[in-house]
């Protein structure tokens, strides 16, 4: 069932307490989904355009990428109709932000040190 045909429902009351309950926890997450979702976007855009065009690329952002992944398969899972566990998915993407920022931290001192 999509989010459109669960608030007609919502409208026009025909949800039940705990799907009231579970609407409204999927409503106030969409937000850091999105956030989520556009940093996923975004970093793979970066990764993509500045990769090495020999074979010798970096293992941390190789690691860092397949941790990206990992996410991806997981927030997925979390967020399946069959599941709905929107406090987790919430978590994995705040757990996202960090990794994000520590690599982009770490990338941007190697690159300093080098100049």
């Amino acid at each position: 069932m999509t989010a459109g045909e669960r608030s007609g429902q919502l409208k026009r009351m025909k949800l039940r307490a705990r799907q009231r309950s579970n609407y409204d926890r999927l409503l106030s997450s969409v937000a850091v989904y999105h956030q989520a979702m556009v940093v996923v976007v975004l970093l793979m855009c970066e990764s993509v355009s500045h990769l090495p065009l020999d074979s010798g690329c970096d293992q941390g952002h190789i690691k860092y990428l397949k941790k990206v992944l990992q996410f991806s398969e997981n927030f997925n899972s979390l967020t399946s109709p069959a599941k709905n566990r929107w406090a987790e998915a919430t978590t994995l993407c705040h757990t996202l932000f960090d990794l994000d920022t520590r690599h982009m931290t770490s990338h941007m001192t190697r690159h300093q040190t080098h100049d």
